[in-house]
């Protein structure tokens, strides 16, 4: 894990990046791009909530969760090179997503509590994924012995 470091390192930040990126959008091209992936994920996600309930406000919603939980993989996985607790990389989270919000009050866009908390899922849900990835590694590797 620790010659991966350097790799981690880059796609967290880049994920970083890419989530600020988005946040000092203007609310117009904000709302053009959460149209556009609204029509382009709609028959999908249509399967999972039901035909008509799929709005830009539920894919804006999902975006949020889904960057971030993106992003908490490779906090964990950072985390896990650096051998410290996975506390760290959910603070690490808890901070970008509440500068996130606070991005967003230059760019004429409202910050939102409940965009922090569903950030904190994703970050969550992101290290949880690597938790049960290398629980399950680890579980393989002891039945082979």
């Amino acid at each position: 894990m620790k010659k991966l470091k350097p790799l981690i390192v880059t796609f967290a930040i880049l994920s970083l990046l890419f989530i600020w990126t988005n946040s000092f959008l203007s609310s117009g091209a904000s709302s053009r791009a959460s149209g556009y992936f609204t029509r382009i994920l709609t028959p999908f996600l249509d399967l999972i909530f039901g035909r008509g309930n799929v709005t830009e406000h539920l894919v804006r919603k999902l975006a949020h969760f889904s960057e971030y939980a993106f992003y908490g993989i490779w906090l964990a996985l950072w985390m896990k090179a650096d051998e410290r607790n996975a506390l760290y990389a959910l603070f690490a989270g808890f901070v970008t997503a509440f500068l996130d919000e606070t991005i967003q009050m230059f760019t004429g866009r409202g910050p939102s509590i409940k965009d922090v908390w569903i950030d904190v899922f994703g970050i969550t849900a992101g290290i949880g994924v690597i938790h049960i990835v290398i629980a399950i590694v680890r579980h393989c590797g002891k039945n082979e012995e």
